[in-house]
């Protein structure tokens, strides 16, 4: 039996009550649906495979303050680099009963029940996860539960080394003062490294920007320090 974008779209929608815009992604069998909020905006896919096969796609949220900081203080060259999007992937960090491999659905009503767990799932972060992001220190600590040399399993948006700077910036605003150092040392080592091996590549503002970042981190005052950072998602 098979099913539509447009069919999952509006059957979403509507379980949804129409808390997410829904749009069909250029990308092949994606849908996308997409809140906006005062301080941030909050996205996720289904997608449709052959039909009938459908999955889940993670969250992605944008925190308009955070991105607005950060992104003030890169130069005008690494902004290319810089993406404002932080991609959600509960690792270890927080817990779910929700799972979400690809699924073959095999008629209307087993459409309707994967669709009523992807809305629990939905409320789930709303209510426990969504708030707490855009409290520094909690954003901070998610950024921070994994050690620099499984860096990749947190994404923050961007790519090198812009992505770096920002998860630096996050941890140094969000008090994880040991994990900052951790990725500062990292981070400096990979620069150092990355203009030897691929010296085509590599650019001068990378360890310019990177001292700049540096330097306020550790001589300015922290943005959030008497902050209210979590009022309305």
């Amino acid at each position: 039996m098979g099913f539509s974008r447009t069919e999952i779209a509006k059957l979403t929608d509507e379980k949804l009550n129409n808390k997410y815009k829904p749009s069909l992604s250029d990308a092949i069998g994606y849908i996308d649906f997409i809140s906006q909020r005062n301080k941030s905006k909050i996205s996720f896919s289904l997608r449709l495979q052959y039909d009938n096969r459908l999955s889940f796609q993670a969250f992605s949220i944008n925190l308009k303050n955070l991105e607005s900081l950060f992104s003030s203080l890169l130069p005008n060259e690494l902004q290319k680099f810089y993406g404002n999007i932080i991609s959600l992937n509960k690792i270890n960090f927080y817990k779910t009963e929700f799972d979400f491999n690809l699924v073959e659905i095999e008629n209307h009503n087993h459409l309707n029940e994967y669709l009523e767990e992807v809305v629990k799932c939905i409320e789930f972060h709303e209510k426990e996860i969504f708030p707490k992001l855009l409290d520094i220190d909690f954003l901070a600590e998610y950024v921070g539960s994994v050690p620099f040399e499984r860096k990749a399993e947190v994404a923050v948006g961007g790519s090198f080394p812009v992505h770096l700077f920002k998860k630096m910036a996050i941890l140094k605003w969000g008090n994880q003062n040991e994990r900052y150092l951790e990725y500062k040392r990292g981070t400096e080592i990979l620069i150092d490294k990355y203009a030897i091996k691929k010296p085509d590549k590599y650019m001068p503002e990378f360890k310019k920007g990177f001292d700049q970042l540096v330097n306020h981190l550790e001589n300015e005052p922290n943005p959030f320090d008497n902050v209210t950072f979590a009022n309305n998602v």
